[in-house]
């Protein structure tokens, strides 16, 4: 049984964003823990936005059909990051939505794509108390640091970036998300149009350690789906990019506002998500090699 801690949130929002019925029926008892225990730790609400398409929107409706969320249809125009666009002008436009308030934000990857567990989540949610103390943009989760010295995205600088399986923003860090969003979804619209080699691709929004650094994953095999620019579906292409270029000029943004990163995984158990993302690096270190001597 999980008992509530003495350090519980105020005034927090979840922003779940959901592709894939047969991950939550794969994992659906760590699903069902996990929003019970936003329920303990005292969200105001959950948003679910179904980014699912036919059948697998049907199902996914079904299976949260007794959770008392607010629901929202999402496009999937630009992957889980337009899901938290759209989650969050949803409560803008239809809750009370302040200066105090935090979101969580998550997509249905976390137990799957991500060996996140529950205990780990516990401690994020402690230590995410902290948020609402500071008076600068914030974004929270797990972070990781670039593998390459001096890299930038869309001219700002990136060292470090927080991973965006689950994070948490306060509300000046939300604005700033969505405003850079923005920036990346039109930056992004016409990808599967380009025709370049993968270097000169990425070489438009990084610098050179960022470009070698992207790519080292992006075509190589360390990223989710991936393949070699050569192979890529170009459309899958330009949803993989838009993802990691928000993720990583999320934090940069933030950063470049006076704004701050935070670990909320330091204290996380030896199998738990920061410990998979530090391995994650060390591979990521390798494949670069292997991506410049390519």
């Amino acid at each position: 049984m999980i008992r509530k801690s003495t350090v519980t949130l105020e005034n927090y929002w979840v922003i779940f964003v959901v592709y894939s019925s047969a991950r939550i029926a794969e994992k659906h008892k760590r699903f069902r823990a996990l929003f019970k225990l936003f329920k303990t730790f005292g969200a105001e609400g959950v948003v679910i936005v179904n980014n699912a398409a036919d059948d697998d929107a049907v199902k996914i409706e079904e299976f949260f059909a007794d959770y008392p969320a607010d629901r929202v249809t999402g496009t999937n125009q630009n992957a889980e990051f337009s899901g938290w666009v759209e989650g969050l002008t949803y409560l803008r436009e239809n809750r009370k939505i302040d200066e105090s308030t935090s979101f969580i934000l998550l997509n249905d990857t976390v137990f799957s794509h991500y060996p996140l567990y529950l205990s780990s989540v516990v401690k994020y949610l402690q230590a995410a108390a902290q948020l609402r103390q500071l008076p600068v943009p914030v974004i929270g989760g797990s972070l990781h640091k670039m593998a390459q010295r001096e890299c930038t995205i869309l001219g700002m600088n990136l060292p470090s970036f927080v991973a965006t399986a689950i994070f948490m923003v306060n509300a000046s860090a939300a604005n700033l998300l969505v405003d850079q969003c923005q920036k990346v979804f039109g930056e992004c619209k016409n990808v599967s149009t380009w025709q370049a080699d993968s270097y000169s691709l990425l070489k438009q929004f990084y610098n050179e350690s960022g470009a070698y650094y992207v790519g080292s994953w992006l075509f190589s095999g360390g990223w989710y789906n991936s393949s070699s620019f050569e192979a890529f579906n170009k459309d899958l292409l330009r949803l993989k990019l838009t993802a990691i270029m928000c993720e990583h000029s999320i934090s940069a943004r933030i950063l470049a506002s006076q704004g701050e990163l935070l670990d909320y995984e330091e204290a996380a158990p030896s199998k738990g998500l920061l410990s998979t993302l530090r391995q994650f690096t060390l591979s990521q270190v390798r494949a670069i090699h292997k991506y410049r001597n390519q």
